[in-house]
Formats: structure tokens, C-alpha cells, sequence
């Protein structure tokens, strides 16, 4: 079974990460969609009966309960079954057999997506933005600040073989203009130099975050947050928000539907709070937050104890640049991010446990 799942949790990576950017809705039809949520329920409870760590049980359980206290119900049992996908596809990771086609994979979909992002920048991408000059789908995933999580998770988890696979989310944020992209790669770098007692590394991530405060200011995108449209009001007003429902938030996926109905924002329709945290706090309440925080924050002293081993630096530069992405974009609101976001983590857990990990 091991062997299998080396092979076909790599083609859903591939799958999801491969999703162009179009308006898709998750219908709810009357005659199947209460089997689906009682089969995701089911399936959620017997991941408690599984060999798993207790954070992983503990996250289908959380989320159910939730969901039956939340203000919109629908929407939250629909998310629920995207939780429980996740958390079956975290556990499928720990038991892979070898991790060779699943980096395979990602190299695959970095050099894929690098193709199309020069195409689109000369104006010749047919596929996807159809020879348009000006650029309006960036790589497969669309939005350009999307594609800058998308390039900087993907090569967060490439890392792991080289840093060097670091350079292309830089490419892709010159493409894309996304600086918070360059800041956080910027920091990862910093990480990354500090730990391993490189000079150049560290000039480099020094030039890095330079740049994001240069490009920042240039573009105004951090003008903008002190507007009364931009992100620092809308972290305002989740927080507003959030408080009317402390203890159990408004439920799993509710942010989109709840929070441009109720913020009096006018302008851009706020869909994601453009920060992961933020919108998890928002949505289930803060004592599960502060669970998720814990946890976090637990895995990150591990890695900072682990330093000195072989892998520590790296490992501990791509879980940072991960955690700063989240605080200012909303890469595990992306189906293309999050598959690569727990293959990172179920890899930093088996690296932890000292077990033996097959990937080249």
C-alpha cells in the first residue's frame, strides 16, 4: 500500500496544482448532499481510530462540532469535507514508501510553470491567456499574487533537495510584482544564512528584504493598508467581527460569505482576510486558534532544536517563509497550496521522527 501511495498522492498534488483559474461553485443537491456530509462525518471520526498523532485526530473532530454550532451551516459542512480530504492526504503522506515521485512531481510542475510564465511575459502564452500581450493569468493559477504564494510554497518544499530552487518565486514576483512574495523568501534566506553561518546567503536576504521595502513603497502596497480599504482594515474588522463569536467563530469557510455581507466595506470584495491566521481565528473561534498556534509554534521550537542536523536550516527557512506568506496572503485557501503545504509538514514530521526518507 505504501508503494501505491508514492505514486498516486504525487498525481493529486499534480491535480489540484494543475486547476486553471476559473469560478467554480460546490453545489448542494437535496438527494446527495446529506450522504456526502454524513460520509465525511464518518470518515472524520475514523481517522480517531487511526495510527496518527493526536493533532491530526484532534482536527476532523474540532471541525465537526464546530460546524453545528456555525451561523451558516451549509457552507461549513461543504468546507468540512475539504478537511477531511486534507487531513486523509496528510496521513497518506507519512506512509508514502519513497518520496522520489512526489519530488519528481514538483520539479515537474515548477519547470511547467516557469514555461508559461516566460510565454505570458513575451506575449505568446496560447494556452492560457490566449497571445494576449498584457499579462492577465499568471503561470496555471491566475491571479498574480496568488501565483506568488503558489511559486513560493512549491519551491519552499523543492528546497529540500537545493536551495536553489529558492530563485524562482523571485522570478515569479518580478513577473507578478508581488512583494510580500520577495519579504518573505527574503526572511527565509535571512533564516537560512543565520543557521548555517553563510555570508553571501545572508547579503542576499539582507538585498531581499531591501528590495520588498523598495517595491513596497514604489507599488503602495503598504500605503494601502493604512487606507480605509486595505489590509490593516480589513485585519480591523475581522477582529470586530470575530468578537461577536469568540468561542466558536462563524464556521468553517464562512469568511467569504459572511464577512462582505456584515464589514461595511466598500470597494474590493474581501473574500480572504489576506492573512491565514486572521481568517482561522475568524472562522472557528479563538480557543481552536489558539490550539493552532500552539501546535505551530511547537513545530517551529522543534525545528529551531534541530538546527544542527543535517536538513535543519533549510527545513526551518521553508517553514518560516510559509508561516510569513500566511500572514499576508492565503496560500491554505488555495486548492493548488495546500496539498503542497501538508507535504511539507508530513516531511518536517518524518524528519523529526528520524525516519528513513527515500527522495533521490
Amino acid at each position: 500500500m505504501s508503494k501505491a501511495l508514492s505514486y498516486l498522492l504525487p498525481l493529486l498534488v499534480a491535480f489540484f496544482a494543475l486547476c486553471p483559474p476559473i469560478d467554480f461553485r460546490i453545489p448542494a443537491p437535496t438527494e446527495q448532499w446529506p450522504f456526502l456530509i454524513t460520509a465525511a462525518g464518518f470518515l472524520g471520526i475514523r481517522i480517531l481510530f487511526m495510527r496518527a498523532n493526536l493533532i491530526v485526530k484532534a482536527v476532523p473532530l474540532l471541525t465537526l462540532l464546530i460546524c453545528f454550532f456555525s451561523s451558516i451551516q451549509v457552507v461549513c459542512f461543504n468546507a468540512y469535507v475539504s478537511i477531511v480530504f486534507c487531513t486523509y492526504f496528510y496521513i497518506g503522506l507519512t506512509r508514502m514508501h519513497s518520496w522520489r515521485p512526489m519530488f519528481a512531481t514538483l520539479k515537474t510542475l515548477l519547470v511547467f510553470n516557469g514555461i508559461l510564465l516566460f510565454m505570458q511575459y513575451v506575449g505568446s502564452d496560447m494556452m492560457l491567456n490566449f497571445g494576449l500581450k498584457e499579462i492577465t493569468c499568471f503561470g496555471v493559477v491566475g491571479q498574480h499574487m496568488q501565483m506568488g504564494s503558489f511559486s513560493l510554497v512549491l519551491s519552499s518544499v523543492l528546497a529540500i533537495l537545493s536551495p536553489w530552487w529558492l530563485l524562482f518565486p523571485l522570478i515569479t514576483a518580478l513577473i507578478c510584482n508581488s512583494s510580500w512574495t520577495i519579504a518573505c523568501v527574503g526572511s527565509g534566506v535571512l533564516a537560512y544564512a543565520a543557521a548555517r553561518k553563510k555570508w553571501i546567503p545572508l547579503a542576499l536576504g539582507i538585498l531581499l528584504v531591501a528590495g520588498f521595502v523598495y517595491m513596497a513603497n514604489a507599488t503602495g502596497k503598504i500605503n494601502a493598508n493604512t487606507g480605509g480599504n486595505g489590509r490593516l482594515e480589513v485585519w480591523r474588522r475581522t477582529v470586530h467581527l470575530l468578537n461577536d463569536r469568540p468561542w466558536n467563530g462563524w464556521g468553517p469557510g464562512s469568511f467569504k460569505g459572511v464577512f462582505p455581507a456584515l464589514s461595511n466595506m466598500t470597494g474590493l470584495p474581501w473574500k480572504t482576510a489576506h492573512n491565514d491566521w486572521l481568517q482561522f481565528a475568524f472562522e472557528l473561534g479563538y480557543p481552536i486558534f489558539a490550539l493552532i498556534v500552539s501546535a505551530w509554534s511547537f513545530l517551529f521550537i522543534k525545528l529551531f532544536q534541530s538546527l544542527k542536523r543535517s536538513g535543519g536550516p533549510i527545513l526551518m527557512a521553508a517553514f518560516l517563509m510559509i508561516s510569513l506568506d500566511m500572514m499576508v496572503h492565503f496560500p491554505t485557501r488555495m486548492e493548488q497550496c495546500n496539498p503542497l503545504i501538508l507535504t511539507l509538514l508530513a516531511y518536517i514530521q518524518l524528519w523529526l521522527q528520524k525516519k528513513t526518507i527515500e527522495i533521490a
